[in-house]
């Protein structure tokens, strides 16, 4: 209907109809988000691990989010710090946790804000890190681990501003975890926020693609 195959459809009708796509690929996304974490927990899950380009990982994530982010205005910043080049995991899930925490940084952005990538190296503890940050609205102390339990908004209250029902962040701590990995947060209340996503990681990656 929306490619009017069926002949052609006034501005109200188009209207309609890209609510309801909308609407069902939210829904998609919700289900997904589920059976991703029924599976994780029932210890089905596995990881296709290589050695994985991280330039063209993180241009992937950005280019998922582009039209969204161009949508409400909101400007894609991509930083490499260091000498980063390869690291080791599962492609499909680790973009699965930039495009969320993308999403997320996305969501709780106002128009004409900035979203980021960065990825940075943590020589000390031999770790890669994987950093979305964005100018949001931004959580307060009290709130940050309640954000990583399922169905959990920060505030129940934004249930009626902003779409989702609380997946998203522990579907990503789980997946980072089944990297041997691990999550945090910093946040700044009408600032943004930085989620930090912390992975194993040694300089001999860089010669093993």
């Amino acid at each position: 209907m929306e490619e009017e195959l069926y002949g052609p459809i006034v501005a109200r009708q188009r209207q309609a109809l890209g609510w309801v796509i909308q609407s069902a690929r939210n829904l998609l996304a919700i289900l997904s988000d589920i059976l991703d974490l029924t599976y994780i927990d029932a210890g089905k899950a596995s990881l296709d691990v290589q050695s994985l380009d991280v330039d063209i990982l993180c241009r992937t994530a950005l280019q998922l989010v582009q039209a969204r982010a161009q949508a409400k205005d909101i400007q894609l910043i991509h930083a490499v710090v260091g000498e980063v080049e390869r690291l080791r995991g599962d492609k499909r899930r680790l973009i699965q946790i930039l495009t969320n925490l993308l999403d997320n940084a996305l969501k709780f952005t106002p128009s004409g804000g900035m979203v980021g990538l960065e990825v940075a190296i943590d020589e000390s503890q031999d770790q890669i890190m994987l950093t979305v940050w964005d100018t949001g609205i931004g959580i307060a102390p009290e709130n940050m681990e309640r954000l990583f339990q399922p169905f959990t908004q920060v505030d129940g209250r934004l249930s009626r501003s902003y779409e989702g029902i609380g997946l998203g962040l522990t579907l990503v701590r789980r997946l980072t975890n089944m990297h041997g990995g691990s999550v945090s947060l910093e946040s700044t209340v009408g600032q943004g926020s930085r989620f930090i996503v912390r992975l194993p990681w040694s300089p001999a990656e860089n010669s093993a693609g």
